[in-house]
């Protein structure tokens, strides 16, 4: 009980933190004024495509049944049920290998390790996806604020959220859940082609 509490506490202080932060940010102002830039309430232009309403028209479709005999019980609950794992407590965010991160629902590539930086918040960030349209985004409310959230373009699979804190170039970090990626080696990628 302790632990879920800490764990709610500082998922509600690094949102408000985030919150603060994007519209407070200066860099916002730069932006043309006809173009809404809070992550909280709207898509970043940055992200190139509109927001979603539904998950629907993805290549890869298995039912909830098929998804839980594919997929590990974290994995079901975070790429098909939204969930979100600890902070600094998971495999992928503290990792510096050398390859690319793909969709574990689906194997999509969808981030690589020259996009990857540390954010400080206890999760895999990343700069940018690994190429258009591996990700597509939607409206999310079901923390009682409004959120990017980013799926995989295949699947559908909820890998975390968008946010406009992140480094240059793009401006934008994408904040994955560890449990809904697969790492890939650069050797073992070698070894493919």
């Amino acid at each position: 009980m302790k632990n879920i509490l800490l764990f709610s506490l500082t998922l509600l202080i690094l949102a408000g933190g985030v919150w603060a932060w994007t519209t407070t940010n200066p860099a916002a102002d730069a932006k043309p004024k006809d173009v809404l830039v809070n992550p909280v309430l709207y898509a970043d232009p940055g992200l190139k495509q509109p927001l979603e309403k539904e998950r629907s028209g993805f290549e890869v479709q298995h039912s909830d049944a098929e998804w839980k005999t594919l997929l590990s019980g974290s994995e079901f609950k975070i790429l098909r049920r939204q969930g979100t794992e600890p902070p600094f407590f998971n495999k992928y965010h503290n990792h510096k290998g050398q390859g690319v991160y793909q969709c574990a629902g689906c194997n999509q590539v969808l981030f690589t390790s020259d996009q990857k930086y540390d954010s400080k918040t206890g999760w895999p960030s990343f700069w940018d996806a690994a190429e258009e349209g591996r990700i597509r985004y939607r409206k999310d409310d079901l923390l009682g604020w409004t959120r990017v959230e980013m799926i995989c373009s295949r699947c559908g699979g909820h890998i975390g959220h968008v946010f406009t804190d992140g480094p240059k170039p793009t401006g934008l970090r994408y904040c994955a859940n560890s449990e809904a990626l697969a790492f890939e080696k650069k050797a073992s990628l070698k070894a493919k082609e």
